[in-house]
């Protein structure tokens, strides 16, 4: 509620600032996974901190600018996470796939430029949709199969996933008054994956990522 509220608060002062612009688009990336452990122990011993797992992510987005400095970044995209991992016995990777909300508040810090730098510090929320893991080893052979959210023999999985992001991006006007920006974040996930804390890891990523946008107005 309060992150729904937030996001409210922002549209309405748009709504009634005159000199505001409205941008709507694409956002397209790749993503490099991993997690971090609660246990510095499990870290130390465990390789999938070592491991990144590439990935995706795809969706849309809309930049709500209330001045030339001043603007709101709201994505809504489909992107994956995980990890890779390799032990004695065994080496595979988890995935898992969410459907995520960003809500940004950008400051542009050279606005009258050709390329413009922003940065931003956001919180985001993203729900579950669906995993898949892959282990091989002696004792397994080779296994692919969908991830349970529920029971997966030790672990169970949390639907949520909530943290911040730290990003910065740079934008081209086009021509016809569209944007195109390129950015660089990186998540860092606040709410542990392993929903029983039986090693209690967090997700994290870094995603570079391609957005453009037209002119609303």
């Amino acid at each position: 509620m309060k992150f729904s509220a937030f996001i409210l608060f922002f549209l309405l002062i748009f709504i009634y600032n005159s000199n505001s612009q409205i941008y709507f688009g694409i956002i397209s990336g790749l993503n490099s996974a991993n997690i971090r452990f609660v246990d510095d122990e499990v870290n130390k011993s465990f390789s999938a901190i070592e491991n990144n797992r590439f990935g995706y992510n795809a969706g849309i987005c809309g930049d709500f600018y209330f001045s030339k400095v001043l603007s709101v970044e709201i994505d809504l995209a489909y992107t994956t996470k995980g990890f890779n991992f390799e032990q004695t016995y065994s080496r595979g990777y988890k995935q898992f796939n969410y459907i995520q909300l960003n809500a940004n508040g950008k400051i542009d810090f050279n606005p009258d430029e050709d390329i413009i730098f922003s940065a931003y510090v956001a919180p985001y929320a993203a729900y579950w949709l669906s995993g898949k893991r892959m282990i091989s080893g002696v004792n397994y052979g080779y296994v692919v199969d969908k991830i349970p959210l529920q029971s997966d023999t030790t672990f169970r999985y949390n639907r949520y996933d909530l943290g911040l992001i730290f990003g910065t991006e740079m934008k081209f006007e086009q021509e016809n008054d569209a944007l195109f920006i390129i950015g660089l974040k990186y998540e860092h996930g606040m709410i542990s994956t392993d929903i029983d804390k039986v090693d209690g890891w967090f997700n994290r990523n870094i995603s570079l990522y391609f957005r453009y946008l037209f002119n609303l107005n």
